[in-house]
């Protein structure tokens, strides 16, 4: 999830742009081929008042809706991304220095196709929302 000021530094996302940021000498990762979708804490509360909002519509019983982007990235390409942004040309990304997990999930697919009949569709993109979330991180810092 991209953006949520009341994250800290163990989270994956805070902790790469706190490090990027900081100028850190190296940030040691995996090799960063496993595929995660990001979204924007706003597309999150958005799809969440979709739902509330279509609720009356719904029969009684469960419903399972997966909310986010569709639009899967690499670890290694978003990372690298944030390098960027942050105008980082210090931090020395250490891909492979970190085995991946036990058990790693390499690919996080999303279907928000039920979200899209009730008419909910993200509008951050991944770098509209990487940009204001590292923009946010940049003004903390200060």
């Amino acid at each position: 999830m991209l953006h949520n000021p009341c994250d800290d530094s163990s989270k994956f996302v805070t902790y790469i742009i706190h490090s990027l940021l900081s100028d850190v000498e190296s940030i040691k990762l995996t090799e960063g081929r496993q595929n995660r979708d990001f979204i924007h804490i706003s597309d999150v509360i958005s799809a969440f008042l979709t739902l509330f909002e279509n609720l009356p519509t719904f029969q009684h019983g469960y419903y399972k809706f997966e909310v986010g982007s569709a639009q899967p990235i690499e670890i290694r390409k978003f990372v690298e991304l944030a390098k960027e942004i942050c105008h980082n040309d210090k931090t020395n990304l250490d891909f492979g220095a970190i085995p991946y997990r036990k058990n790693e999930v390499m690919s996080s697919d999303v279907n928000i196709s039920d979200l899209n009949a009730l008419g909910w569709y993200p509008e951050v993109s991944l770098l509209e929302g990487l940009k204001s979330t590292i923009e946010i991180e940049r003004k903390g810092k200060n």
